[in-house]
């Protein structure tokens, strides 16, 4: 199913990936993704269930994993935490009786009607902090979101949420002085 129907239909609109997870790159250095996960508490040899699930990493994400000494992300996002926001679009299964071709040519026919537009749509600053604002899970209202405020010139809002962030980590945590040297070089630039 997802080798002969999914896979071939995105990497024909510029995908990239395989195996049920799958990522756009956008030019402005957020990446796209697609993941078709299995659910393993209800399937069994019988009936396979499965989740797709859209969500964007922004190049923020990245800078403010690297700038703040984590691990980088991976190239091809697939957890919530490697998204700046992730929603899921469906919940499907399969049984040994369906036709998999079927199933696929059904399961494409929602990712392109329903799942691909809000990705592609936020792939841009713009559109990504429409759906960052939008969709509660993912790691973009932190740090992510600040870079992008402090990369917009939305300076005050940017200094409120690390001041807020200080007085709540009870002291200057790694995360809060690598925000606060972002924004002092971007105001001095700015200047």
């Amino acid at each position: 199913m997802v080798k002969e129907c999914i896979t071939p239909a995105l990497r024909e609109r510029g995908w990239r990936g395989g195996s049920g997870k799958y990522y756009l790159n956008g030019t402005t250095g957020h990446v796209g993704s697609v993941i078709l996960s299995g659910n393993h508490r209800r399937s069994n040899s019988q009936v396979r269930a499965f989740h797709m699930h859209i969500g964007v990493r922004s190049m923020y994400l990245q800078e403010f994993q690297e700038g703040t000494g984590r691990a980088p992300l991976s190239k091809r996002p697939s957890h919530a935490v490697e998204h700046d926001w992730l929603d899921e679009v469906a919940t499907f299964t399969i049984t040994s009786e369906d036709d998999p071709l079927d199933v696929g040519a059904f399961v494409w026919t929602v990712l392109e009607s329903q799942a691909l537009s809000p990705v592609v749509a936020s792939l841009d600053d713009a559109g990504l902090r429409r759906a960052v604002d939008e969709c509660p899970v993912g790691a973009g209202y932190g740090g992510a979101r600040t870079l992008m405020d402090i990369a917009h010139g939305n300076f005050e809002t940017a200094s409120r949420t690390i001041e807020s962030w200080a007085d709540s980590a009870s002291g200057d945590s790694l995360d809060v002085l690598y925000l606060r040297t972002r924004l002092r070089e971007a105001m001095t630039r700015d200047d």
